[in-house]
């Protein structure tokens, strides 16, 4: 059920929504004289970014998240992550293994210019490989000899 209630000079607008045992209240300001937020304003839309995010990027900011939910025990363990994510524990190991990699190069990954052709240039395959190599320092000669 919803009640508005508008005061007559119409700057404030209270709503009440009641449910079944929680009763909430929203205060809302409305003035004529504000302006609109620049997303808001009439004019020509902004542009879309063309082509896609390249696969390796998402991948390397999947396994960073992923880091991040292990470490602040927000899932007890990489089992019950991979069954969460409905995927392979194999595969979360996959992808959880470019976390070995030099932290310059995961920088170079998620910021990759979108790909327009069909094919991403950089294979994941090839990355897993190189993360293999726990020496920074000798992943870098590795990552130019695809």
């Amino acid at each position: 059920m919803q009640m508005t209630t508008t005061l007559r000079d119409r700057s404030i607008r209270f709503q009440t929504y009641q449910s079944t045992s929680v009763r909430h209240v929203r205060n809302h300001t409305h003035s004529r004289s504000q302006a609109l937020p620049e997303h808001l304003r009439p004019g020509p839309a902004p542009e879309t970014p063309q082509g896609k995010i390249p696969r390796i990027s998402r991948l390397m900011a999947l396994a960073i998240h992923c880091d991040e939910l292990l470490r602040t025990r927000k899932v007890v363990n990489q089992s019950a992550l991979a069954e969460y994510a409905q995927i392979t524990p194999a595969r979360l190991t996959q992808i959880l293994t470019l976390l070995n990699l030099a932290p310059d190069i995961q920088e170079q990954l998620l910021f990759l210019p979108r790909t327009i052709r069909a094919r991403d240039e950089i294979r994941e395959l090839h990355l897993r490989r190189i993360a293999m190599e726990l020496d920074w320092g000798a992943q870098w000669p590795r990552v130019g000899n695809r």
